[in-house]
């Protein structure tokens, strides 16, 4: 009869882990793929096959909310196959970002005083994101980005990039 309650007891345990496991999948897939503007995926670009792990260059356009027609592209990879799919594939930090002025001046919604996060993405089920980040140089009147990942335990210093001349008027201007 002590046998039984112990093999109980063990499914009931894995029950239990299975359920969390599973809410916490459910959440990553809810809130943990975030973008602040809009985002859109333009292509991927498979480096290696395998069902287990696959790996890809992903590259994705996303738009600064307060800046319009400055365009954003950032590459990195991607870890897919199962693990991904599951999401519990650790996409690596390195990546690659470029931005864009569309025409000749950028309209400017609001100030642009500070750091403000202008795109951000889950990287797996543990809490990493990758963030970008606007910044004014206002004595030059250019905006400048930067694209880091973090975790809630431990950071990266795996950086990139990217500037943009908003153009000779003066983008902070209350006229």
């Amino acid at each position: 009869m002590k046998k039984e309650k112990t093999t109980s007891t063990k499914f009931l345990f894995w029950v239990k882990i299975f359920g969390i496991v599973m809410v916490l999948i459910i959440l990553w897939f809810l809130f943990g793929k975030s973008s602040v503007g809009e985002s859109e995926k333009m292509n991927s670009i498979n480096t290696k096959f395998n069902p287990l792990n696959s790996h890809s260059i992903e590259t994705i356009r996303f738009t600064d909310p307060q800046i319009e027609n400055l365009l954003c592209y950032i590459s990195s990879a991607k870890m897919g196959g199962i693990k991904g799919a599951v999401g519990v594939a650790e996409d690596v930090s390195d990546m690659s970002l470029s931005c864009v002025l569309k025409g000749s001046q950028a309209k400017i919604n609001g100030s642009l005083n500070g750091s403000e996060v202008v795109y951000k993405e889950s990287r797996n089920i543990t809490f990493k994101t990758l963030k970008v980040v606007r910044n004014f140089d206002s004595q030059n009147n250019i905006v400048y980005y930067v694209a880091y990942t973090d975790k809630i335990l431990d950071g990266d210093s795996t950086n990139a990039t990217s500037s943009v001349w908003l153009g000779n008027e003066p983008a902070n201007d209350t006229k």
